[in-house]
């Protein structure tokens, strides 16, 4: 079961809950895991933590809170992570930064600002940033040229005006940007 395990994906959405993570546990060679709108408590945590080969996790609109998801053994070695929704996002950011294994980020409405930026910019493996509909703006925008394999950036409702324009324009490209 652990062969089929590595083959499979699994995308719940709806109303679940811990059980429906401690489902999953037993398949340890399971490497992508996308449950959203799940009403999980810190025993979710431990369920994933029992899936040693996570490298793409997506937890949109749980009820596990940035600091809960700290518990997570994989963010180490995440190269994918959806938090969108994800209320108090700044310590998760700040750890996975650390890490600098991820390629792909979502964090749309997270409630971040500016000082979340920084630690953005520690992510230099990132393809991928989707920082949509956060309280990001243009001050902070220079921390991104140091995402120098950045191909796709989505920044869209944002409050960003048109001072983000200079540091727009000496991004890499080719480049697909959002605003």
């Amino acid at each position: 079961s652990d062969l089929f395990a590595v083959l499979f994906f699994f995308f719940f959405s709806g109303n679940w809950n811990d059980k429906t993570v401690a489902s999953i546990e037993h398949l340890s060679s399971l490497k992508k895991v996308i449950i959203s709108g799940g009403k999980f408590s810190p025993a979710a945590v431990d369920s994933l933590n029992k899936l040693p080969g996570l490298i793409d996790l997506g937890l949109s609109d749980s009820a596990l809170t940035g600091e809960e998801m700290l518990g997570l053994k994989c963010l180490a070695k995440l190269q994918s992570f959806v938090v969108s929704g994800t209320k108090n996002a700044s310590p998760l950011i700040a750890s996975l930064a650390q890490h600098n294994s991820l390629v792909h980020f979502t964090a749309q409405d997270c409630q971040l600002g500016d000082d979340d930026m920084q630690a953005i910019g520690g992510m230099t493996m990132l393809l991928t940033l989707n920082i949509e509909e956060n309280s990001i703006t243009a001050k902070c925008l220079p921390v991104l040229l140091n995402l120098a394999n950045l191909k796709e950036l989505n920044l869209f409702a944002n409050p960003i005006d048109q001072s983000a324009l200079p540091v727009m324009l000496k991004i890499r490209t080719p480049m697909t940007i959002s605003m």
